[in-house]
């Protein structure tokens, strides 16, 4: 997140346009929980110096794409499936996954005792290694 931040990036920062995950990046560069955060004016502060900081903050997969691979942004946080799509695309992107950084994770539940035979199909389906493999390799997220 310190990378974001950093000023000599000014004008060549993107990040992903969703509010949660820019207070969860001001959290964490101001040395709070951002599961349990105390000091919301300093989140504030922080969100509004990462805007000044940046040229765009985006809000597709796509639209990361088309900036990165243009160059109108050199930082950002990213989807490591679509930096490693533009690296296979030849584009001279790095991926810093620092020790210790934090993962993105999205799921899909089913309450217990719902009826519903269709989803629990689904999830087995997508639960299957062979599934789970083809989509990896073919999104370049791991399973």
């Amino acid at each position: 997140a310190a990378l974001l931040l950093d000023k000599k990036y000014a004008s060549k920062v993107g990040g992903y346009a969703d509010m949660t995950t820019r207070v969860w990046y001001a959290a964490l560069a101001t040395g709070q929980d951002p599961n349990n955060i105390k000091d919301m004016d300093t989140i504030w502060a922080k969100v509004r110096e990462t805007r000044d900081l940046a040229k765009k903050f985006w809000s597709s997969g796509a639209e990361l794409m088309d900036l990165l691979s243009k160059g109108e942004i050199v930082v950002t946080d990213a989807w490591s499936g679509r930096v490693a799509a533009l690296q296979d695309q030849g584009h001279p992107i790095g991926y810093l996954d620092p020790a210790g950084s934090y993962a993105w994770m999205e799921d899909m539940l089913i309450l217990k005792g719902s009826p519903m035979a269709e989803c629990e199909e689904l999830i087995n389906f997508m639960l299957d290694p062979a599934t789970s493999i083809a989509v990896a390799e073919g999104q370049s997220y791991p399973p």
